[in-house]
This record gives C-alpha cells, structure tokens and sequence, in this order.
C-alpha cells in the first residue's frame, strides 16, 4: 500500500472516531440533560411539597388550638392558613404532571377539603353546645337555685323547719349536679356526665319528697316552677351530650 493511500486510511479511521467520539459525546450530553432536567422537575416538586406541607402543619395546629379555646382568632388563622395551603396545591395540580405523583396531588386536594368540612362541622357542634350553656344551663341552673333558696328561706321564717332542712338538702345536690355538669363541659369524661344524671334524679326524687312537705301554695308554686326547669336543664345535658359524642367522632 502506498503511503498516500495509508495517509488516506489513517485519515478515514481517525474521521470515523471523531464521528463516533461525537455520537458518544452527544449521548452523554443528551442524557445529562435529561438527568438534569429530571432534577430540575423534582426540586421544584420537592419545594412545593414542602410549602403545602408547612402550611398544612399550621392548618392542624390551629384545629387543635381551636378545640381549646374556642376563640374566633383560632378559627380565623385557620382560614388563612388553609387558604395558603389551597393555594400551594392548586399550583402543584398544574406543575406536578409526573404520572407517580400527580395523583397524590389530586388525592390531597381532595383531602383537603374533605378536611376543612369536618373542621367546619366541628365549629357547628361548638356553637350549638354554646348555645345551650349559655341560654339554658347558666340562666336556668341560676334560676332554679334562686327559687329553691327562696322556698327555703320562706320556710325557716315561718318556723317550717323540716321543709326548710328538705330543699337545703336539694339545694345541695342541684350544686353537686351542677358541678359534674362543669367537670363534664370541660373534660367531656363520660364518668362525670354519668354522675351528673345520678345527681339529677337524685335531685328529682328529693324536689318531690320536699313537696309533700310544703302546706304554703307560694312555696309549692316556686317548688314547682324549680322542677320543671330542672327537666329543662336535664334535656340541655342531654342535648350536649350527643353533641360532644357527635363531635368527637369527626
């Protein structure tokens, strides 16, 4: 072989391993990219994750504080910070289109406001449960109190000693049962709104004994207007019972 001819044929070999150094190159460059633009896709899914998952936190704490309290200032940083997290998920539904996770996206959407109905639906119970403290138990248990200390005081007055001695000791177990009422309000322990209801008919059957006692018309009159209202207060107890069952449930 000639040397122009061996020139040539070195010179081919070497086109032929830029061409495939290049081919090879390309590849690897191609599939940097790729892997580069696959992190790129998982970072910017990773951050939004996470700002829905810290708001989410902020969410929960504020449920549990509300269930504390009460207070409006709960219940309105919870609409706020619910509102951020909605935000953060209504923009991850658009941006995260990667088949293994955009159906979480959806599923936490979903969940989301599956949760704020729940959250809303315990706000509910709360305020009827307020509702019935307030217009029932804190004005009715005031107003039993009142009459059944007045009949006991008229009684003593008149010399009706036994009378007097039979509504103190009513009086005294409408303060036991509204006391477990209390401890039941603020624990919601079974154990106390079952003593609260043993104290309530203990009271019913000692209204009743001090009743046949009473000759003055006024003193029944009071002794009955005082029964009736513990039924009223009763039936309220009851009423928050099923509410804070129903409650606790959600």
């Amino acid at each position: 072989m000639s040397i122009k001819a061996k020139f040539t044929w070195s010179f081919l070999m070497i086109i032929l391993s830029v061409v495939s150094l290049s081919i090879f190159v390309y590849g690897g460059i191609e599939k940097a990219s790729d892997g580069f633009t696959s992190y790129r896709e998982m970072a910017k899914d990773g951050v939004l994750a996470s700002r829905v998952q810290a708001n989410m936190l902020m969410v929960r704490m504020n449920v549990k504080d509300y269930i504390k309290t009460n207070s409006k200032k709960d219940f309105n940083e919870f609409e706020d910070y619910y509102n951020k997290t909605t935000i953060f998920v209504n923009k991850a539904l658009k941006e995260i289109q990667k088949p293994s996770r955009a159906p979480k996206v959806r599923e936490t959407k979903q969940q989301l406001i599956a949760y704020k109905g729940y959250f809303h639906q315990v706000v509910e119970y709360y305020k009827k449960r307020n509702h019935i403290v307030n217009e029932n138990l804190y004005v009715n248990g005031k107003k039993i109190e009142q009459l059944l200390t007045s009949v006991m005081n008229s009684a003593n007055r008149d010399g009706d000693t036994h009378s007097a001695l039979d509504t103190a000791k009513s009086i005294r177990i409408l303060l036991l049962s509204r006391l477990y009422t209390t401890k039941y309000l603020l624990d919601n322990s079974k154990k106390d709104l079952q003593r609260a209801n043993q104290e309530f008919q203990n009271l019913s059957t000692s209204l009743v004994k001090t009743r046949k006692g009473l000759q003055n018309k006024r003193r029944r009159a009071q002794l009955l207007q005082a029964t009736q209202l513990v039924k009223v207060y009763k039936e309220g107890v009851a009423q928050i019972g099923a509410i804070i069952k129903a409650r606790n449930n959600v």
